[in-house]
């Protein structure tokens, strides 16, 4: 018999969580969500999306307060998607943040698994 490796592997359990998070939040949009703007999207579409179609944003556009934020990321993240697309999709919108939110969720749990002292696995 040859001697196993009982370290443990940590980038398996992240890969496994951010496939858990991803499907779990895949399932939710596939179940509930709507491919009508909702509540502050339809700010967005006003304030960003329509000047900036129209060709009347300016760069200080990018950085301008919605509701109590300055979404700058956002907005570039949006315009990108956008002009991919060749348009507007809250439900791609979505599939894309439940990426990000999954990717998050990871690099927060590597971190706590560094801060809480593990070593890492070879």
């Amino acid at each position: 018999m040859q001697p196993t490796n009982s370290k443990p592997r940590l980038w398996p359990w992240l890969a496994a969580l951010f496939l858990v998070i991803v499907g779990a939040k895949l399932w939710l949009i596939h179940a509930w969500a709507t491919p009508i703007p909702y509540w502050d999207q339809w700010d967005e579409a006003r304030l960003w999306l329509k000047p900036w179609l129209d060709g009347n944003w300016t760069w200080s556009d990018l950085f301008a307060p919605h509701n109590e934020h300055r979404i700058f990321f956002t907005r570039v993240l949006d315009t990108l998607v956008i002009q991919l697309n060749g348009q507007w999709d809250p439900l791609l919108q979505m599939t894309i943040n439940a990426f990000i939110h999954a990717g998050y969720a990871c690099g927060l749990a590597f971190c706590v698994w560094i801060f809480l002292g593990k070593k890492m696995p070879d």
